[in-house]
């Protein structure tokens, strides 16, 4: 079976007009009145683009249908908030699963051979038994041996099915595999085998693409009300889903394509140029602040600049090496104020494996007996992205008990 394609996200930029030309429908009856108004319309159409680019990948031209289908699957989701998680997932790996299974079967024969033709019902249910454990053979390797003895020889009628059947098994055992490894309820995999034979002849292809479209947007900005970690762009979510959905309903943007994209382009220019100076603004504090802080009784300096680590209590316990693995408590925050994380709010210690530590990391925890109680101070790196939610180059502190030495990685 083809490997799924994942269309990988992109993060849009903007700048600034001002519009007041409005459309004439339920999704795109808006009007632009300010700036912020225009940026949160560019990244609708952003959006856009990358559900229209990838319907273009699949065909060479996107019909109205597609379109309908594409606000079909968005609108489902948007609207069904109440559906788990649970169905969820079954609903779009069902209908993934079945899109790309369509070019498999979309040639009319299996294994290249036009002398076995394809027999949906008989495929799907070899796709159901396998799903659902009803292993009519024994193993995927005895289907494939079977295939491999009998393809490009002649078939009996009887043996033309079970071409089908072994299609449809070894297809379905591995769909199992990477989709339902872990899930065992029948509810799953009613809904997820209903959307896959469903989607199977293609015709479901667009309507993928409206249900990717919005779980692209709810991951980006459903929960966001500024945008980009941008405390002057706020989100305005009528606007930003009228950019998308006009070209879907074949509207007149009210910003052509190029000027939003070119909009949003400047966008990030501009942020990034306001990054760098607040870094440049921010880089002579935090020097200060490492060359104060190592004024510090028992604090101490690593081979990297940027790190550096206070010891609280030093255990008696075991010394970790490198390849072993550490179960620890910890508290994250920006220079000690701003907390990120805690794991004794959550009741649950983490596992940090040495193997994958930075060389200054490393350098610390394999000085630190089980029981030890230290800070790091790690410069954050990430510098000009402007979609990072850490200020750039803040010191973040990282203070670490040591609960456990687990050996191995």
């Amino acid at each position: 079976m083809k490997k799924l394609k994942i269309i990988a996200f992109l993060i849009f930029s903007l700048a600034m007009t001002v519009v007041t030309n409005s459309c004439n429908n339920s999704h795109c009856n808006i009007s632009l009145q300010s700036k912020n108004d225009s940026l949160n319309y560019a990244v609708g159409i952003k959006e856009m683009t990358i559900v229209r680019d990838a319907l273009l990948k699949k065909n060479d031209t996107i019909t109205a249908e597609d379109k309908s289908n594409v606000i079909k699957g968005f609108n489902f989701l948007y609207n069904n908030k109440d559906l788990d998680k649970d169905q969820i997932r079954a609903i779009y790996n069902g209908i993934m699963m079945g899109d790309n299974f369509n070019y498999i079967l979309k040639d009319g024969f299996l294994f290249g051979d036009s002398n076995i033709v394809n027999n949906i019902d008989i495929i799907c249910q070899g796709i159901t038994d396998a799903i659902y454990l009803r292993d009519w053979v024994k193993d995927s390797r005895s289907a494939q041996k079977w295939i491999q003895n009998k393809v490009h020889t002649p078939l009996t009628k009887e043996e033309v099915d079970t071409a089908n059947y072994i299609m449809g098994f070894l297809n379905g055992h591995q769909i199992r595999n990477m989709v339902l490894k872990t899930d065992t309820s029948k509810e799953f995999k009613e809904i997820f085998c209903k959307n896959l034979f469903e989607a199977m002849d293609g015709s479901k292809s667009a309507y993928l693409e409206g249900i990717k479209g919005y779980n692209n947007f709810k991951k980006r900005f459903a929960d966001n009300t500024i945008i980009f970690n941008d405390s002057d762009f706020v989100k305005s979510e009528d606007i930003l889903l009228a950019g998308f959905f006009c070209y879907f309903e074949d509207k007149t943007p009210l910003i052509e394509e190029k000027e939003a994209l070119d909009m949003l382009t400047n966008y990030f220019q501009s942020r990034s140029s306001k990054i760098k100076e607040e870094i440049n603004e921010s880089k002579k504090e935090h020097d200060n602040f490492f060359e104060e802080n190592l004024k510090k009784e028992n604090v101490f300096e690593t081979t990297d600049k940027n790190v550096q680590y206070e010891i609280h209590k030093k255990g008696e316990g075991e010394i970790a090496t490198v390849n072993d693995t550490i179960l620890a408590h910890s508290i994250i925050s920006i220079r000690g104020e701003k907390e990120i994380d805690n794991s004794y709010k959550k009741g649950k210690p983490i596992k940090l494996s040495l193997y994958n530590m930075t060389p200054a990391w490393k350098e610390i925890f394999t000085q630190m007996p089980a029981g030890s109680k230290f800070t790091i101070y790690n410069r954050h790196d990430k510098k000009t992205d402007p979609s990072d939610p850490i200020p750039p180059l803040s010191i973040m502190t990282f203070e670490i008990e040591i609960l456990q030495i687990i050996k191995g990685k």
